[in-house]
């Protein structure tokens, strides 16, 4: 399977907060293909590269994606006079107005329980639609699963946005990969065939984390549990982030300088960086962009705030969360020859990567900068008896 299949695999797949499931499988099938090593915490998050919590915990370089999307967890369900209705709570940030707007609603669990549906009322809250009331299409599948018997035993359930611009929830036009849910699905597909291409790297980890958009609630568990160690593990988030001025589609993957809520570290960016500039050196096709992408927050802010060394690179996201200029829903999208830049960036940072960099990093990264520093100064010293 090449990049292209897995997105087209993972992207056709429903998801949400908490309601990762349908994407998980099409993951895990790619990771058995491949013969990857995968160990699933017990909180549900996915770690390829390691097979037990042990073999995590040595990991050296870890990468962080996630692989939920804004969207709609199922509280009830209720029938009348043939019709079915559900309840559900909007979590994460996304377009404010969704009535009459379509959504698949969808069994975690049960890869057969998946229903068209119409988003009926829904109640504003400060960053978007809170608590939503939806129709379900009635057909006697619906009918009998569709029931607070069914929440229960065929549970929990979700549902997500699904757009007319994308009836199959992706396709492929001039260049890009239009889907329901790029944040932060492209991110995750670019981060496993980085994976595949740099050979699977020892110590090198591949995380994707669960309910992101609610409030890293994946990250926070693994922080929590102390299940990596910062002292010995570099983190790296690849995130699917909002275009700004200066990180736009189709010029390249982003190198993170920080986001909305903290700067990253400064020689971890600087010998990421550097990875990037190796490869557009090499080769002129190769195109990559720097800035701080404060149009949100990612994970990397959360290893930040326990004492990790953290970086972060990001494919440029167009109608970031669903939200186009009008405000109005829409699918997302994002370049194709932007995702590969990921891709070969990510691969080069693991190939490049040394066990020892957490302890290192500081003078590696920095050591040849700092010989150009000081053989300027050594040029100019006699105008300057300071030192």
């Amino acid at each position: 399977m090449n990049l292209s299949q897995l997105l087209e695999s993972v992207l056709t797949q429903p998801t949400a907060p908490f309601r990762e499931s349908w994407v998980k499988r099409a993951i895990a099938s790619y990771c058995e293909a491949n013969r990857f090593r995968v160990w699933e915490d017990d909180v549900g998050n996915l770690w390829v590269g390691a097979a037990s919590a042990k073999e995590a915990r040595r990991s050296s370089l870890v990468f962080v994606a996630h692989l939920d999307h804004p969207g709609i967890v199922i509280k009830g369900f209720r029938q009348s006079r043939g019709r079915i209705f559900a309840r559900g709570e909007f979590l994460g940030n996304g377009p404010m107005d969704i009535r009459n707007f379509n959504v698949k609603v969808f069994s975690d669990v049960n890869a057969l329980m998946v229903f068209d549906g119409v988003v009926k009322s829904r109640t504003k809250g400060p960053r978007g639609p809170k608590d939503v009331e939806l129709e379900i299409a009635s057909t006697p599948l619906a009918r009998a699963a569709c029931t607070e018997l069914g929440l229960k035993s065929l549970g929990p359930w979700g549902a997500c946005l699904w757009y007319p611009g994308a009836p199959h929830g992706v396709r492929h036009a001039n260049g890009l990969w239009i889907t329901k849910a790029a944040d932060d699905l492209a991110g995750a597909c670019a981060l496993l065939e980085a994976y595949k291409n740099a050979g699977r790297p020892r110590g090198v980890v591949a995380l994707l984390t669960r309910a992101e958009e609610s409030g890293f609630h994946g990250t926070l568990a693994v922080l929590k549990k102390k299940m990596l160690d910062p002292k010995r593990t570099l983190m790296v988030s690849v995130e699917t982030s909002s275009q700004l001025p200066g990180a736009e589609l189709g010029k390249g993957p982003v190198v993170r300088l920080g986001d909305r809520a903290t700067i990253f570290s400064p020689a971890f960016v600087y010998w990421v960086q550097a990875r990037a500039a190796e490869l557009a050196a090499a080769d002129r096709k190769f195109k990559y962009q720097r800035r701080v992408m404060d149009g949100g927050t990612c994970e990397a802010t959360a290893f930040n705030c326990f004492g990790f060394q953290v970086a972060g690179i990001s494919v440029p996201l167009f109608n970031y969360h669903n939200i186009s200029k009008s405000g109005a829903p829409e699918p997302e999208a994002v370049a194709a020859s932007d995702v590969e830049g990921v891709v070969k960036l990510a691969s080069s940072i693991m190939r490049g990567h040394r066990a020892s960099h957490a302890r290192t990093l500081r003078d590696d990264a920095f050591k040849d900068y700092t010989a150009r520093l000081m053989a300027n100064q050594r040029a100019h010293q006699r105008y300057f008896n300071g030192f």
